[in-house]
């Protein structure tokens, strides 16, 4: 069978005299005796974690690299130390790679046998991330800490980190041991250690293999045996020699965003929680009172069961945005679940693969007519997939409160001119120490830039009558229905290259056909909403710096997942932490692909 990017392998587990045992690498995971306390010494000690916190300055961040995450225990013994002494303005950014991920239910078990641990590991086992492949973003914000956990190979993931934008101070090199899992201690992962660390980096591992120190070496560590941890007789530290340090300064910025949509308004919620002072531009005065008649917007993922740039984006960033939705609490998400029925061959045999690819129902589960009708509420007559988390939210209402923070000003003007650190609108000119641009098809007056399509959408609005006054979740099938009101429900939507601003009797006509893939009830239309969205020729959004300029755009009608997402990757960029997104996918978004030639 194909590679899928749905899924890894989990770790399959035993327990032996009350240890768990690795049914894969005929290893231990670690002493039930104790375990905290190892951790303690072997990696929290022998890198001096202690007294370098002590001594970092205002606002700066520390960066540790784990290899092999396992049940998380190292994890939570160091955010417990570094929130027992952490200062106001730091952050811990902890990266750490997981081949074989635990099951939920393994992971509880074995870290709710240390009481110490209770509260920490109740937040990590409640953020814990489906099993799928990438970077799943953990906040911990009471902490101040950022855990980007890799799912995939160790290889790969560290090949997809940028050692060019990544210092790391710390290493945890954990893994089972090097003859029982010798792919984590190969001489290629140490000369990938070697890339992302300077003559500040520290390194541990429980190991004294003789193997380990040539490695080390080999590759400009210089390596020192010391104690082991109780019984064990030696273990191993290292730091880097001959290496410049590659620090930067950092502080809270001065940041601008131009555009006040999703993309926009999340980057502005996402850099004002990490301390930064934030000027939202937006040209429209009544983008708080109105989404361009948009009432809903559909929150479901449109996934692949093959590996690509695309279905990579399309996966993670539906993970990462409904959570983020989750945690901002707002009563404009309603999480409702969505029901993608199969209303034609092609989306049949898409969500057959899928069902292939993975079955666990942790994203998604396949449902016959009798089941999509009970979860719709309406008589529905095919089969399809239900995804359990997602659902709609009301633009209006979430935008409101992402901005909703003394640290985001508004600005209601429009911008006629950036430079790299320059806004200029018609009354004035503002500096700042970064612009970020994030609204829609008009970039190009901002920008010099190709690719960027504009599409018109139309949906319209039906009067709540009959059965449909009964439907519980949104449905989509080659259009969709959702119920905003007692009253209203929206379907939609057209997409098209018509100009015309206000709505057009031929759309509503064609959004009131598509959704007979649905029901085929007669409608009462109550009304219409127009936008357009910036869309691109390869269905990716365009991510990143071009010109010393921050781009977050070209998401289509996608906006409402990818959006978020990108944004806390452009966050990521600027705060200089570990990025949510690795180089593959951030080649793939990034702005040069569409720089405008001569």
């Amino acid at each position: 069978m194909h590679e899928s990017p749905l899924f890894l392998e989990e770790a399959s587990l035993e327990w032996k005299e009350g240890e768990p045992f690795s049914n894969k690498y005929q290893d231990r995971y670690f002493s039930k005796f104790q375990a905290l306390e190892e951790a303690e010494y072997v990696f929290i000690k022998a890198n001096n974690l202690l007294k370098r916190w002590k001594n970092l300055k205002e606002n700066e961040n520390f960066k540790i690299l784990e290899l092999g995450f396992g049940a998380g225990i190292n994890f939570l013994m160091t955010i417990r130390s570094w929130s027992a002494q952490n200062k106001k303005n730091n952050w811990l950014n902890y990266v750490s790679i997981e081949n074989n991920p635990l099951k939920i239910e393994d992971l509880k078990k074995i870290i709710r046998n240390y009481p110490e641990l209770k509260d920490l590991a109740d937040k990590l086992i409640q953020s814990y991330p489906v099993n799928s492949k990438g970077i799943h973003r953990l906040e911990f914000k009471e902490e101040k800490v950022l855990l980007n956990l890799y799912f995939d190979e160790v290889n790969r993931s560290l090949v997809d980190l940028d050692p060019e934008k990544l210092t790391i101070d710390s290493i945890f090199h954990d893994g089972f041991s090097p003859s029982k899992n010798p792919e984590i201690w190969s001489n290629e992962i140490f000369q990938l250690l070697e890339k992302f660390s300077d003559n500040s980096t520290t390194y541990s591992t429980f190991s004294s293999a003789k193997l380990i120190r040539e490695r080390l070496l080999e590759n400009g560590f210089k390596p020192i045996l010391i104690k082991g941890f109780g019984t064990k007789k030696n273990m191993i530290k290292a730091n880097l020699i001959k290496k410049e340090n590659k620090k930067v300064a950092y502080k809270r910025k001065k940041i601008a965003v131009i555009g006040a949509g999703i993309s926009g308004c999340s980057l502005s919620k996402i850099l004002s929680d990490r301390g930064h002072k934030i000027t939202l531009f937006e040209k429209n005065k009544n983008f708080l009172e109105d989404s361009e008649g948009f009432q809903a917007f559909v929150v479901h993922p449109r996934l692949s069961a093959f590996e690509g740039q695309l279905s990579r984006l399309n996966l993670n960033s539906y993970l990462y945005s409904t959570n983020f939705y989750d945690n901002l609490g707002s009563p404009h998400w309603n999480k409702t679940g969505v029901l993608s029925l199969n209303y034609d061959e092609i989306t049949d045999k898409r969500h057959k693969q899928l069902i292939e690819a993975r079955n666990d129902t942790k994203i998604f589960s396949y449902v016959d007519k009798d089941e999509a009708s009970f979860i719709a509420g309406i008589k529905i007559d095919t089969n399809g997939l239900f995804f359990k988390d997602a659902g709609w939210l009301n633009p209006v209402g979430i935008k409101k409160d992402l901005i909703n923070s003394s640290d985001i000003k508004l600005i209601n003007d429009e911008v006629l001119k950036v430079k790299k650190n320059k806004v200029f609108t018609e009354s004035e000119e503002k500096d700042f120490d970064i612009v970020c641009i994030c609204s829609s098809f008009e970039n190009n007056g901002l920008i010099k830039i190709n690719g960027i399509n504009k599409k018109r959408g139309q949906v319209s609005y039906i009067k709540n009558e009959g059965e449909i006054k009964k439907l519980k979740v949104p449905v989509c099938a080659n259009g969709y229905i959702v119920r905003t009101s007692i009253s209203t429900s929206l379907v939609g939507s057209t997409y098209n290259d018509i100009e015309d601003k206000d709505p057009l009797n031929s759309d509503d006509f064609e959004n009131l056909e598509k959704v007979t893939s649905i029901t085929k009830q007669k409608f009462k239309l109550k009304g219409a909403g127009v936008g357009f969205r910036a869309t691109t020729r390869d269905y990716l959004p365009i991510v990143g710096n071009l010109n010393g300029i921050l781009l977050n755009i070209g998401h289509g009608s996608r906006g409402s997942i990818t959006g978020p997402f990108c944004s806390q990757y452009i966050s990521d960029v600027i705060d200089e932490s570990p990025a949510i997104f690795g180089k593959r996918l951030s080649k793939a978004l990034d702005p040069k692909r569409f720089i405008a030639q001569g």
